[in-house]
This record gives C-alpha cells, structure tokens and sequence, in this order.
C-alpha cells in the first residue's frame, strides 16, 4: 500500500508522515538529499524549473525503493506536489515545458493521498517555531506564497475526492491527534488491502 501526505512546506507533513510510518509500521519514504544532484535554491527565488526537476527526481527514486507489494510505504509528498508548486512557481512559458514532460512521465498513484491543510495562521506559526536558516530564501515568511500553494492542493483535492481516495486533512491540533485522524483516514483502506 502507498500512502502520499502531500501540503504546504512547513504544515507539519514531515513529522506526521514520520509518525504515521510508525504507527502503521511502514516505511517512511523521504527525499533523498545526496552528492550526485544537490537540491537547488527553492522557492520564488530560487531556480525554479531546476527545482521542479530535482524534484521529480526525488520522486523516481522513493518510488524505486517501494519494492516489497505487502508493506505499506509512507511517502512525505507526492507527484501532486510537484504539480501544485510547478503552478505556482513557474511563469506560463517555463510551465508548459515543464508540463510536456512531467504529464507523460509513469507515475505511481497512491492507495490513499491525505492533503495536510491549517489555517494560514498555523502555518506560519509552526515556520517561525522552526527557526530555519533558509527560511528568508525559500519564501517561507511570505503569506501570500504560502496561500497560493495551500490554494493549489485545496483545488487538487476539489478535483479528484470523488474519483479516488483523496482527503483533507485539518492538521491544526497537536501531533497525537493528527496522526490518530490520518490513521483513521488510511484504517478502512488496510482492511479491504488484497494480501
């Protein structure tokens, strides 16, 4: 089973899918930050479209280690990521090249995705405690940034909650309860899981 948290950088996303990994004794897929490909500025200025590739990168490699069909993978973003900050990012031109490739690229849909979402206030609440170094160059203090990326998965999840397994999920509360909501959300998916 393959299980996407996807949301806003700073929501908390990385932490729950941590937690979530280990509450269902998963694997927790991160991103993998190596010699070969440093990740490249993000953020409004940053290079964006070398950004969204190294992005995609990550995503071909977490999806290369899900080997075993009976574990469950936990994976901290997902291809919906891409596609709400490639929207954000990118000026028109730069998204439509970006779009010719990434559209035609084989990707592996999640079981269940959960779309991380807080109120903005939260959000940047939790990106102050964080106290990152990077957080001036990556944009994080910027609200209206931040906005229009919420913005984007809120219109994801609006697209796609009636086809297939794609929830909102409040993360507001304290990370017990957080995690005990995403487990409810994925439990029901579990036990109708083929073995």
């Amino acid at each position: 089973m393959y299980i996407v948290l996807s949301g806003t950088h700073g929501i908390g996303k990385t932490t729950l899918a941590k937690r979530l990994a280990e509450e269902l004794g998963a694997v927790h897929l991160t991103e993998s930050v190596d010699e070969a490909i440093p990740p490249p500025p993000f953020g409004q200025n940053g290079n964006a479209p070398l950004y969204e590739l190294w992005f995609v990168r990550q995503m071909i490699l977490k999806e290369a280690q899900m080997k075993d069909p009976k574990k469950i993978y936990v994976s901290d973003r997902g291809w919906a990521d891409i596609s709400a900050y490639a929207n954000v990012l990118l000026d028109e031109h730069a998204r439509n090249i970006f779009r010719s490739v990434y559209d035609h690229l084989p990707k592996q849909l999640p079981d269940v995705h959960i779309i991380v979402d807080a109120p903005i206030e939260v959000v940047t609440a939790r990106i102050r405690a964080r106290n990152r170094k990077t957080a001036g160059e990556w944009n994080e203090y910027d609200v209206d940034f931040l906005q229009n990326i919420m913005n984007e998965f809120t219109k994801f999840h609006s697209a796609y909650k009636e086809l297939r397994p794609v929830y909102l999920l409040d993360v507001t509360g304290g990370i017990e309860e957080n995690v005990k909501d995403a487990v409810a959300l994925v439990s029901p998916h579990l036990l109708t899981r083929p073995d």
